[in-house]
């Protein structure tokens, strides 16, 4: 949800960027069915499941569990951004030590157990 990414909490970097969207980024607005398991989810999340729903999305990029839960009870593959950046490195389009590095240097959380597993599969 756009409204989160330009929330005054979010990094400055983030409010910057968002100040020049790339032309490829199409920002739609979204229309949430009521539904009781989608109440339970923040804004943001609840219109990124509806918005895959609509668009049939092969994955569907998301970090928080009660959010992924619920896209992965509907259906739809779901990756957080680790996952994305783990693809990327298979690929060999992103460098998985500076990616992190510079993902650390964000609000992103998470363990330092899990970004060691990150780098240990990126290296498999």
């Amino acid at each position: 949800m756009l409204q989160e990414l330009r929330n005054p909490g979010s990094p400055a970097s983030t409010r910057e960027w968002l100040r020049h969207i790339p032309e490829w980024i199409v920002v739609r607005e979204v229309h949430v069915i009521e539904d009781p398991k989608l109440g339970e989810l923040d804004p943001g999340e609840r219109q990124a499941i509806q918005l895959a729903k609509d668009e049939k999305a092969d994955l569907l990029l998301m970090d928080e569990r009660a959010g992924v839960a619920v896209a992965r009870g509907r259906g739809l593959l779901v990756t957080g951004t680790l996952g994305v950046l783990l693809r990327g490195a298979a690929v060999g389009l992103v460098d998985i030590d500076i990616a992190l590095a510079a993902l650390q240097a964000t609000a992103f959380r998470c363990t330092p157990g899990l970004i060691e597993e990150v780098k240990r599969r990126a290296r498999e």
